[in-house]
């Protein structure tokens, strides 16, 4: 009865991959159809041995073509333990990745009086962020800047996070932004120098390519 659990866990992995990449998921399917066949000539231990080699051979499939496994299978160290192996499926701070940082992004509220509209680029290994602000008659552009990026780990090479500070003499920002789904999530801190009286102030906006 395990073995049998372990195999319906492991198929699950293989038909949540289909949309990526048909060919890899046909070539492993098929390898786990044959070791459950081969399921009544083997013991526990040769099974095990052929699921995890499976398991790999996907991984590497994925690897070769230039692309992530496209989920995130959080029972991944569960699965391997049962199959005798190590975890094989996702390493630390992978998942699937659904947009890029560079571009040009637009404020999803219309009507907002913080940043409308930001541009984000990369020249080499240096990140730049230019931003613009509700102005009257047009937006104020506040400038282009650096833009520090962050991945989930040291090996990480695909940031989906990131900071900035713009200076403008009579206030300071800090900006912060992270990757969600299709959009990016802003918040903003502006800091005021100039004695003017006004109130330091957090904001948060959503933005879409």
């Amino acid at each position: 009865m395990k073995n049998w659990l372990v195999v319906v866990a492991f198929m699950v992995v293989i038909v949540l991959g289909a949309g990526v990449n048909v060919w890899c998921t046909w070539h492993a399917s098929n390898n786990v159809i044959r070791h459950v066949n081969e399921l009544t000539t083997e013991g526990e231990q040769g099974l095990n041995q052929r699921l995890v080699a499976t398991l790999n051979s996907r991984s590497q499939c994925f690897a070769t073509v230039g692309m992530s496994l496209p989920v995130s299978f959080e029972g991944g160290d569960s699965v391997a333990a049962a199959l005798g192996g190590q975890p094989q499926i996702a390493s630390s701070g992978t998942r699937a990745r659904m947009v890029t940082l560079p571009g040009e992004w637009k404020n999803i509220d219309n009507a907002t009086r913080s940043l409308t509209q930001l541009n984000i680029s990369r020249t080499g290994r240096t990140w730049t962020i230019q931003a613009w602000g509700r102005c009257q008659p047009a937006d104020c552009d506040w400038g282009r800047v650096t833009l520090m990026v962050l991945g989930d780990s040291v090996t990480d090479n695909s940031p989906m996070y990131g900071f900035a500070h713009w200076d403008a003499g009579f206030k300071e920002t800090q900006l912060t932004l992270r990757a969600d789904g299709e959009e990016l999530a802003v918040e903003t801190y502006s800091c005021f120098k100039d004695n003017s009286g006004r109130a330091n102030y957090r904001s948060v906006e959503r933005f879409r390519r």
